[in-house]
């Protein structure tokens, strides 16, 4: 395998090889038992490092235990004041205020578009089409098996 052809390889796990030229990868891949073997080995390669987890560094394990401690050694506050009931917290509302609100309701409802005519689907029979299949954007492959019925 040559080395312009371990270049193009590499560039392309890598994702930088450009589409102009991924071409010509792929057909030495299609020629070459070599470089598909290299090309395997460098997927699996791959895949092996995207598996392993990144370990925490010891410092930041070490300083989130210390601050765990700390937040336990901690004074005890008493929180039943923040534990009220919901029917504490209700507010009176006046009437003219309700009907006010009310009124800024239909308003609103009133200024917004109503619903899109909905359009009749018509159905036009075709005698003959050509069937495309559009693979990757930029990239179509055509069906010639239907020419013959």
């Amino acid at each position: 395998m040559t080395d312009h052809t371990e270049d193009l390889l590499n560039l392309y796990v890598d994702g930088e090889l450009p589409l102009d030229r991924q071409g010509e990868l792929f057909a030495h891949l299609a020629e070459s038992r070599e470089a598909r073997v290299q090309f395997n080995a460098l997927m699996d390669f791959r895949l092996a490092t995207r598996i392993d987890a990144n370990p925490v560094a010891p410092a930041v394990d070490e300083a989130l235990f210390q601050r765990i401690d700390e937040l336990r050694a901690g004074p005890v506050r008493d929180r039943a004041g923040d534990r009220q009931p919901f029917r504490a917290l209700r507010r009176r509302v006046t009437v003219g205020t309700a009907l006010a609100l009310v009124a800024l309701v239909i308003a609103v409802g009133a200024l917004l578009p109503g619903p899109e005519p909905v359009e009749t689907v018509r159905i036009v029979p075709i005698e003959h089409a050509e069937p495309v299949y559009v693979i990757y954007p930029g990239v179509t492959v055509e069906d010639d098996t239907l020419e013959g019925q």
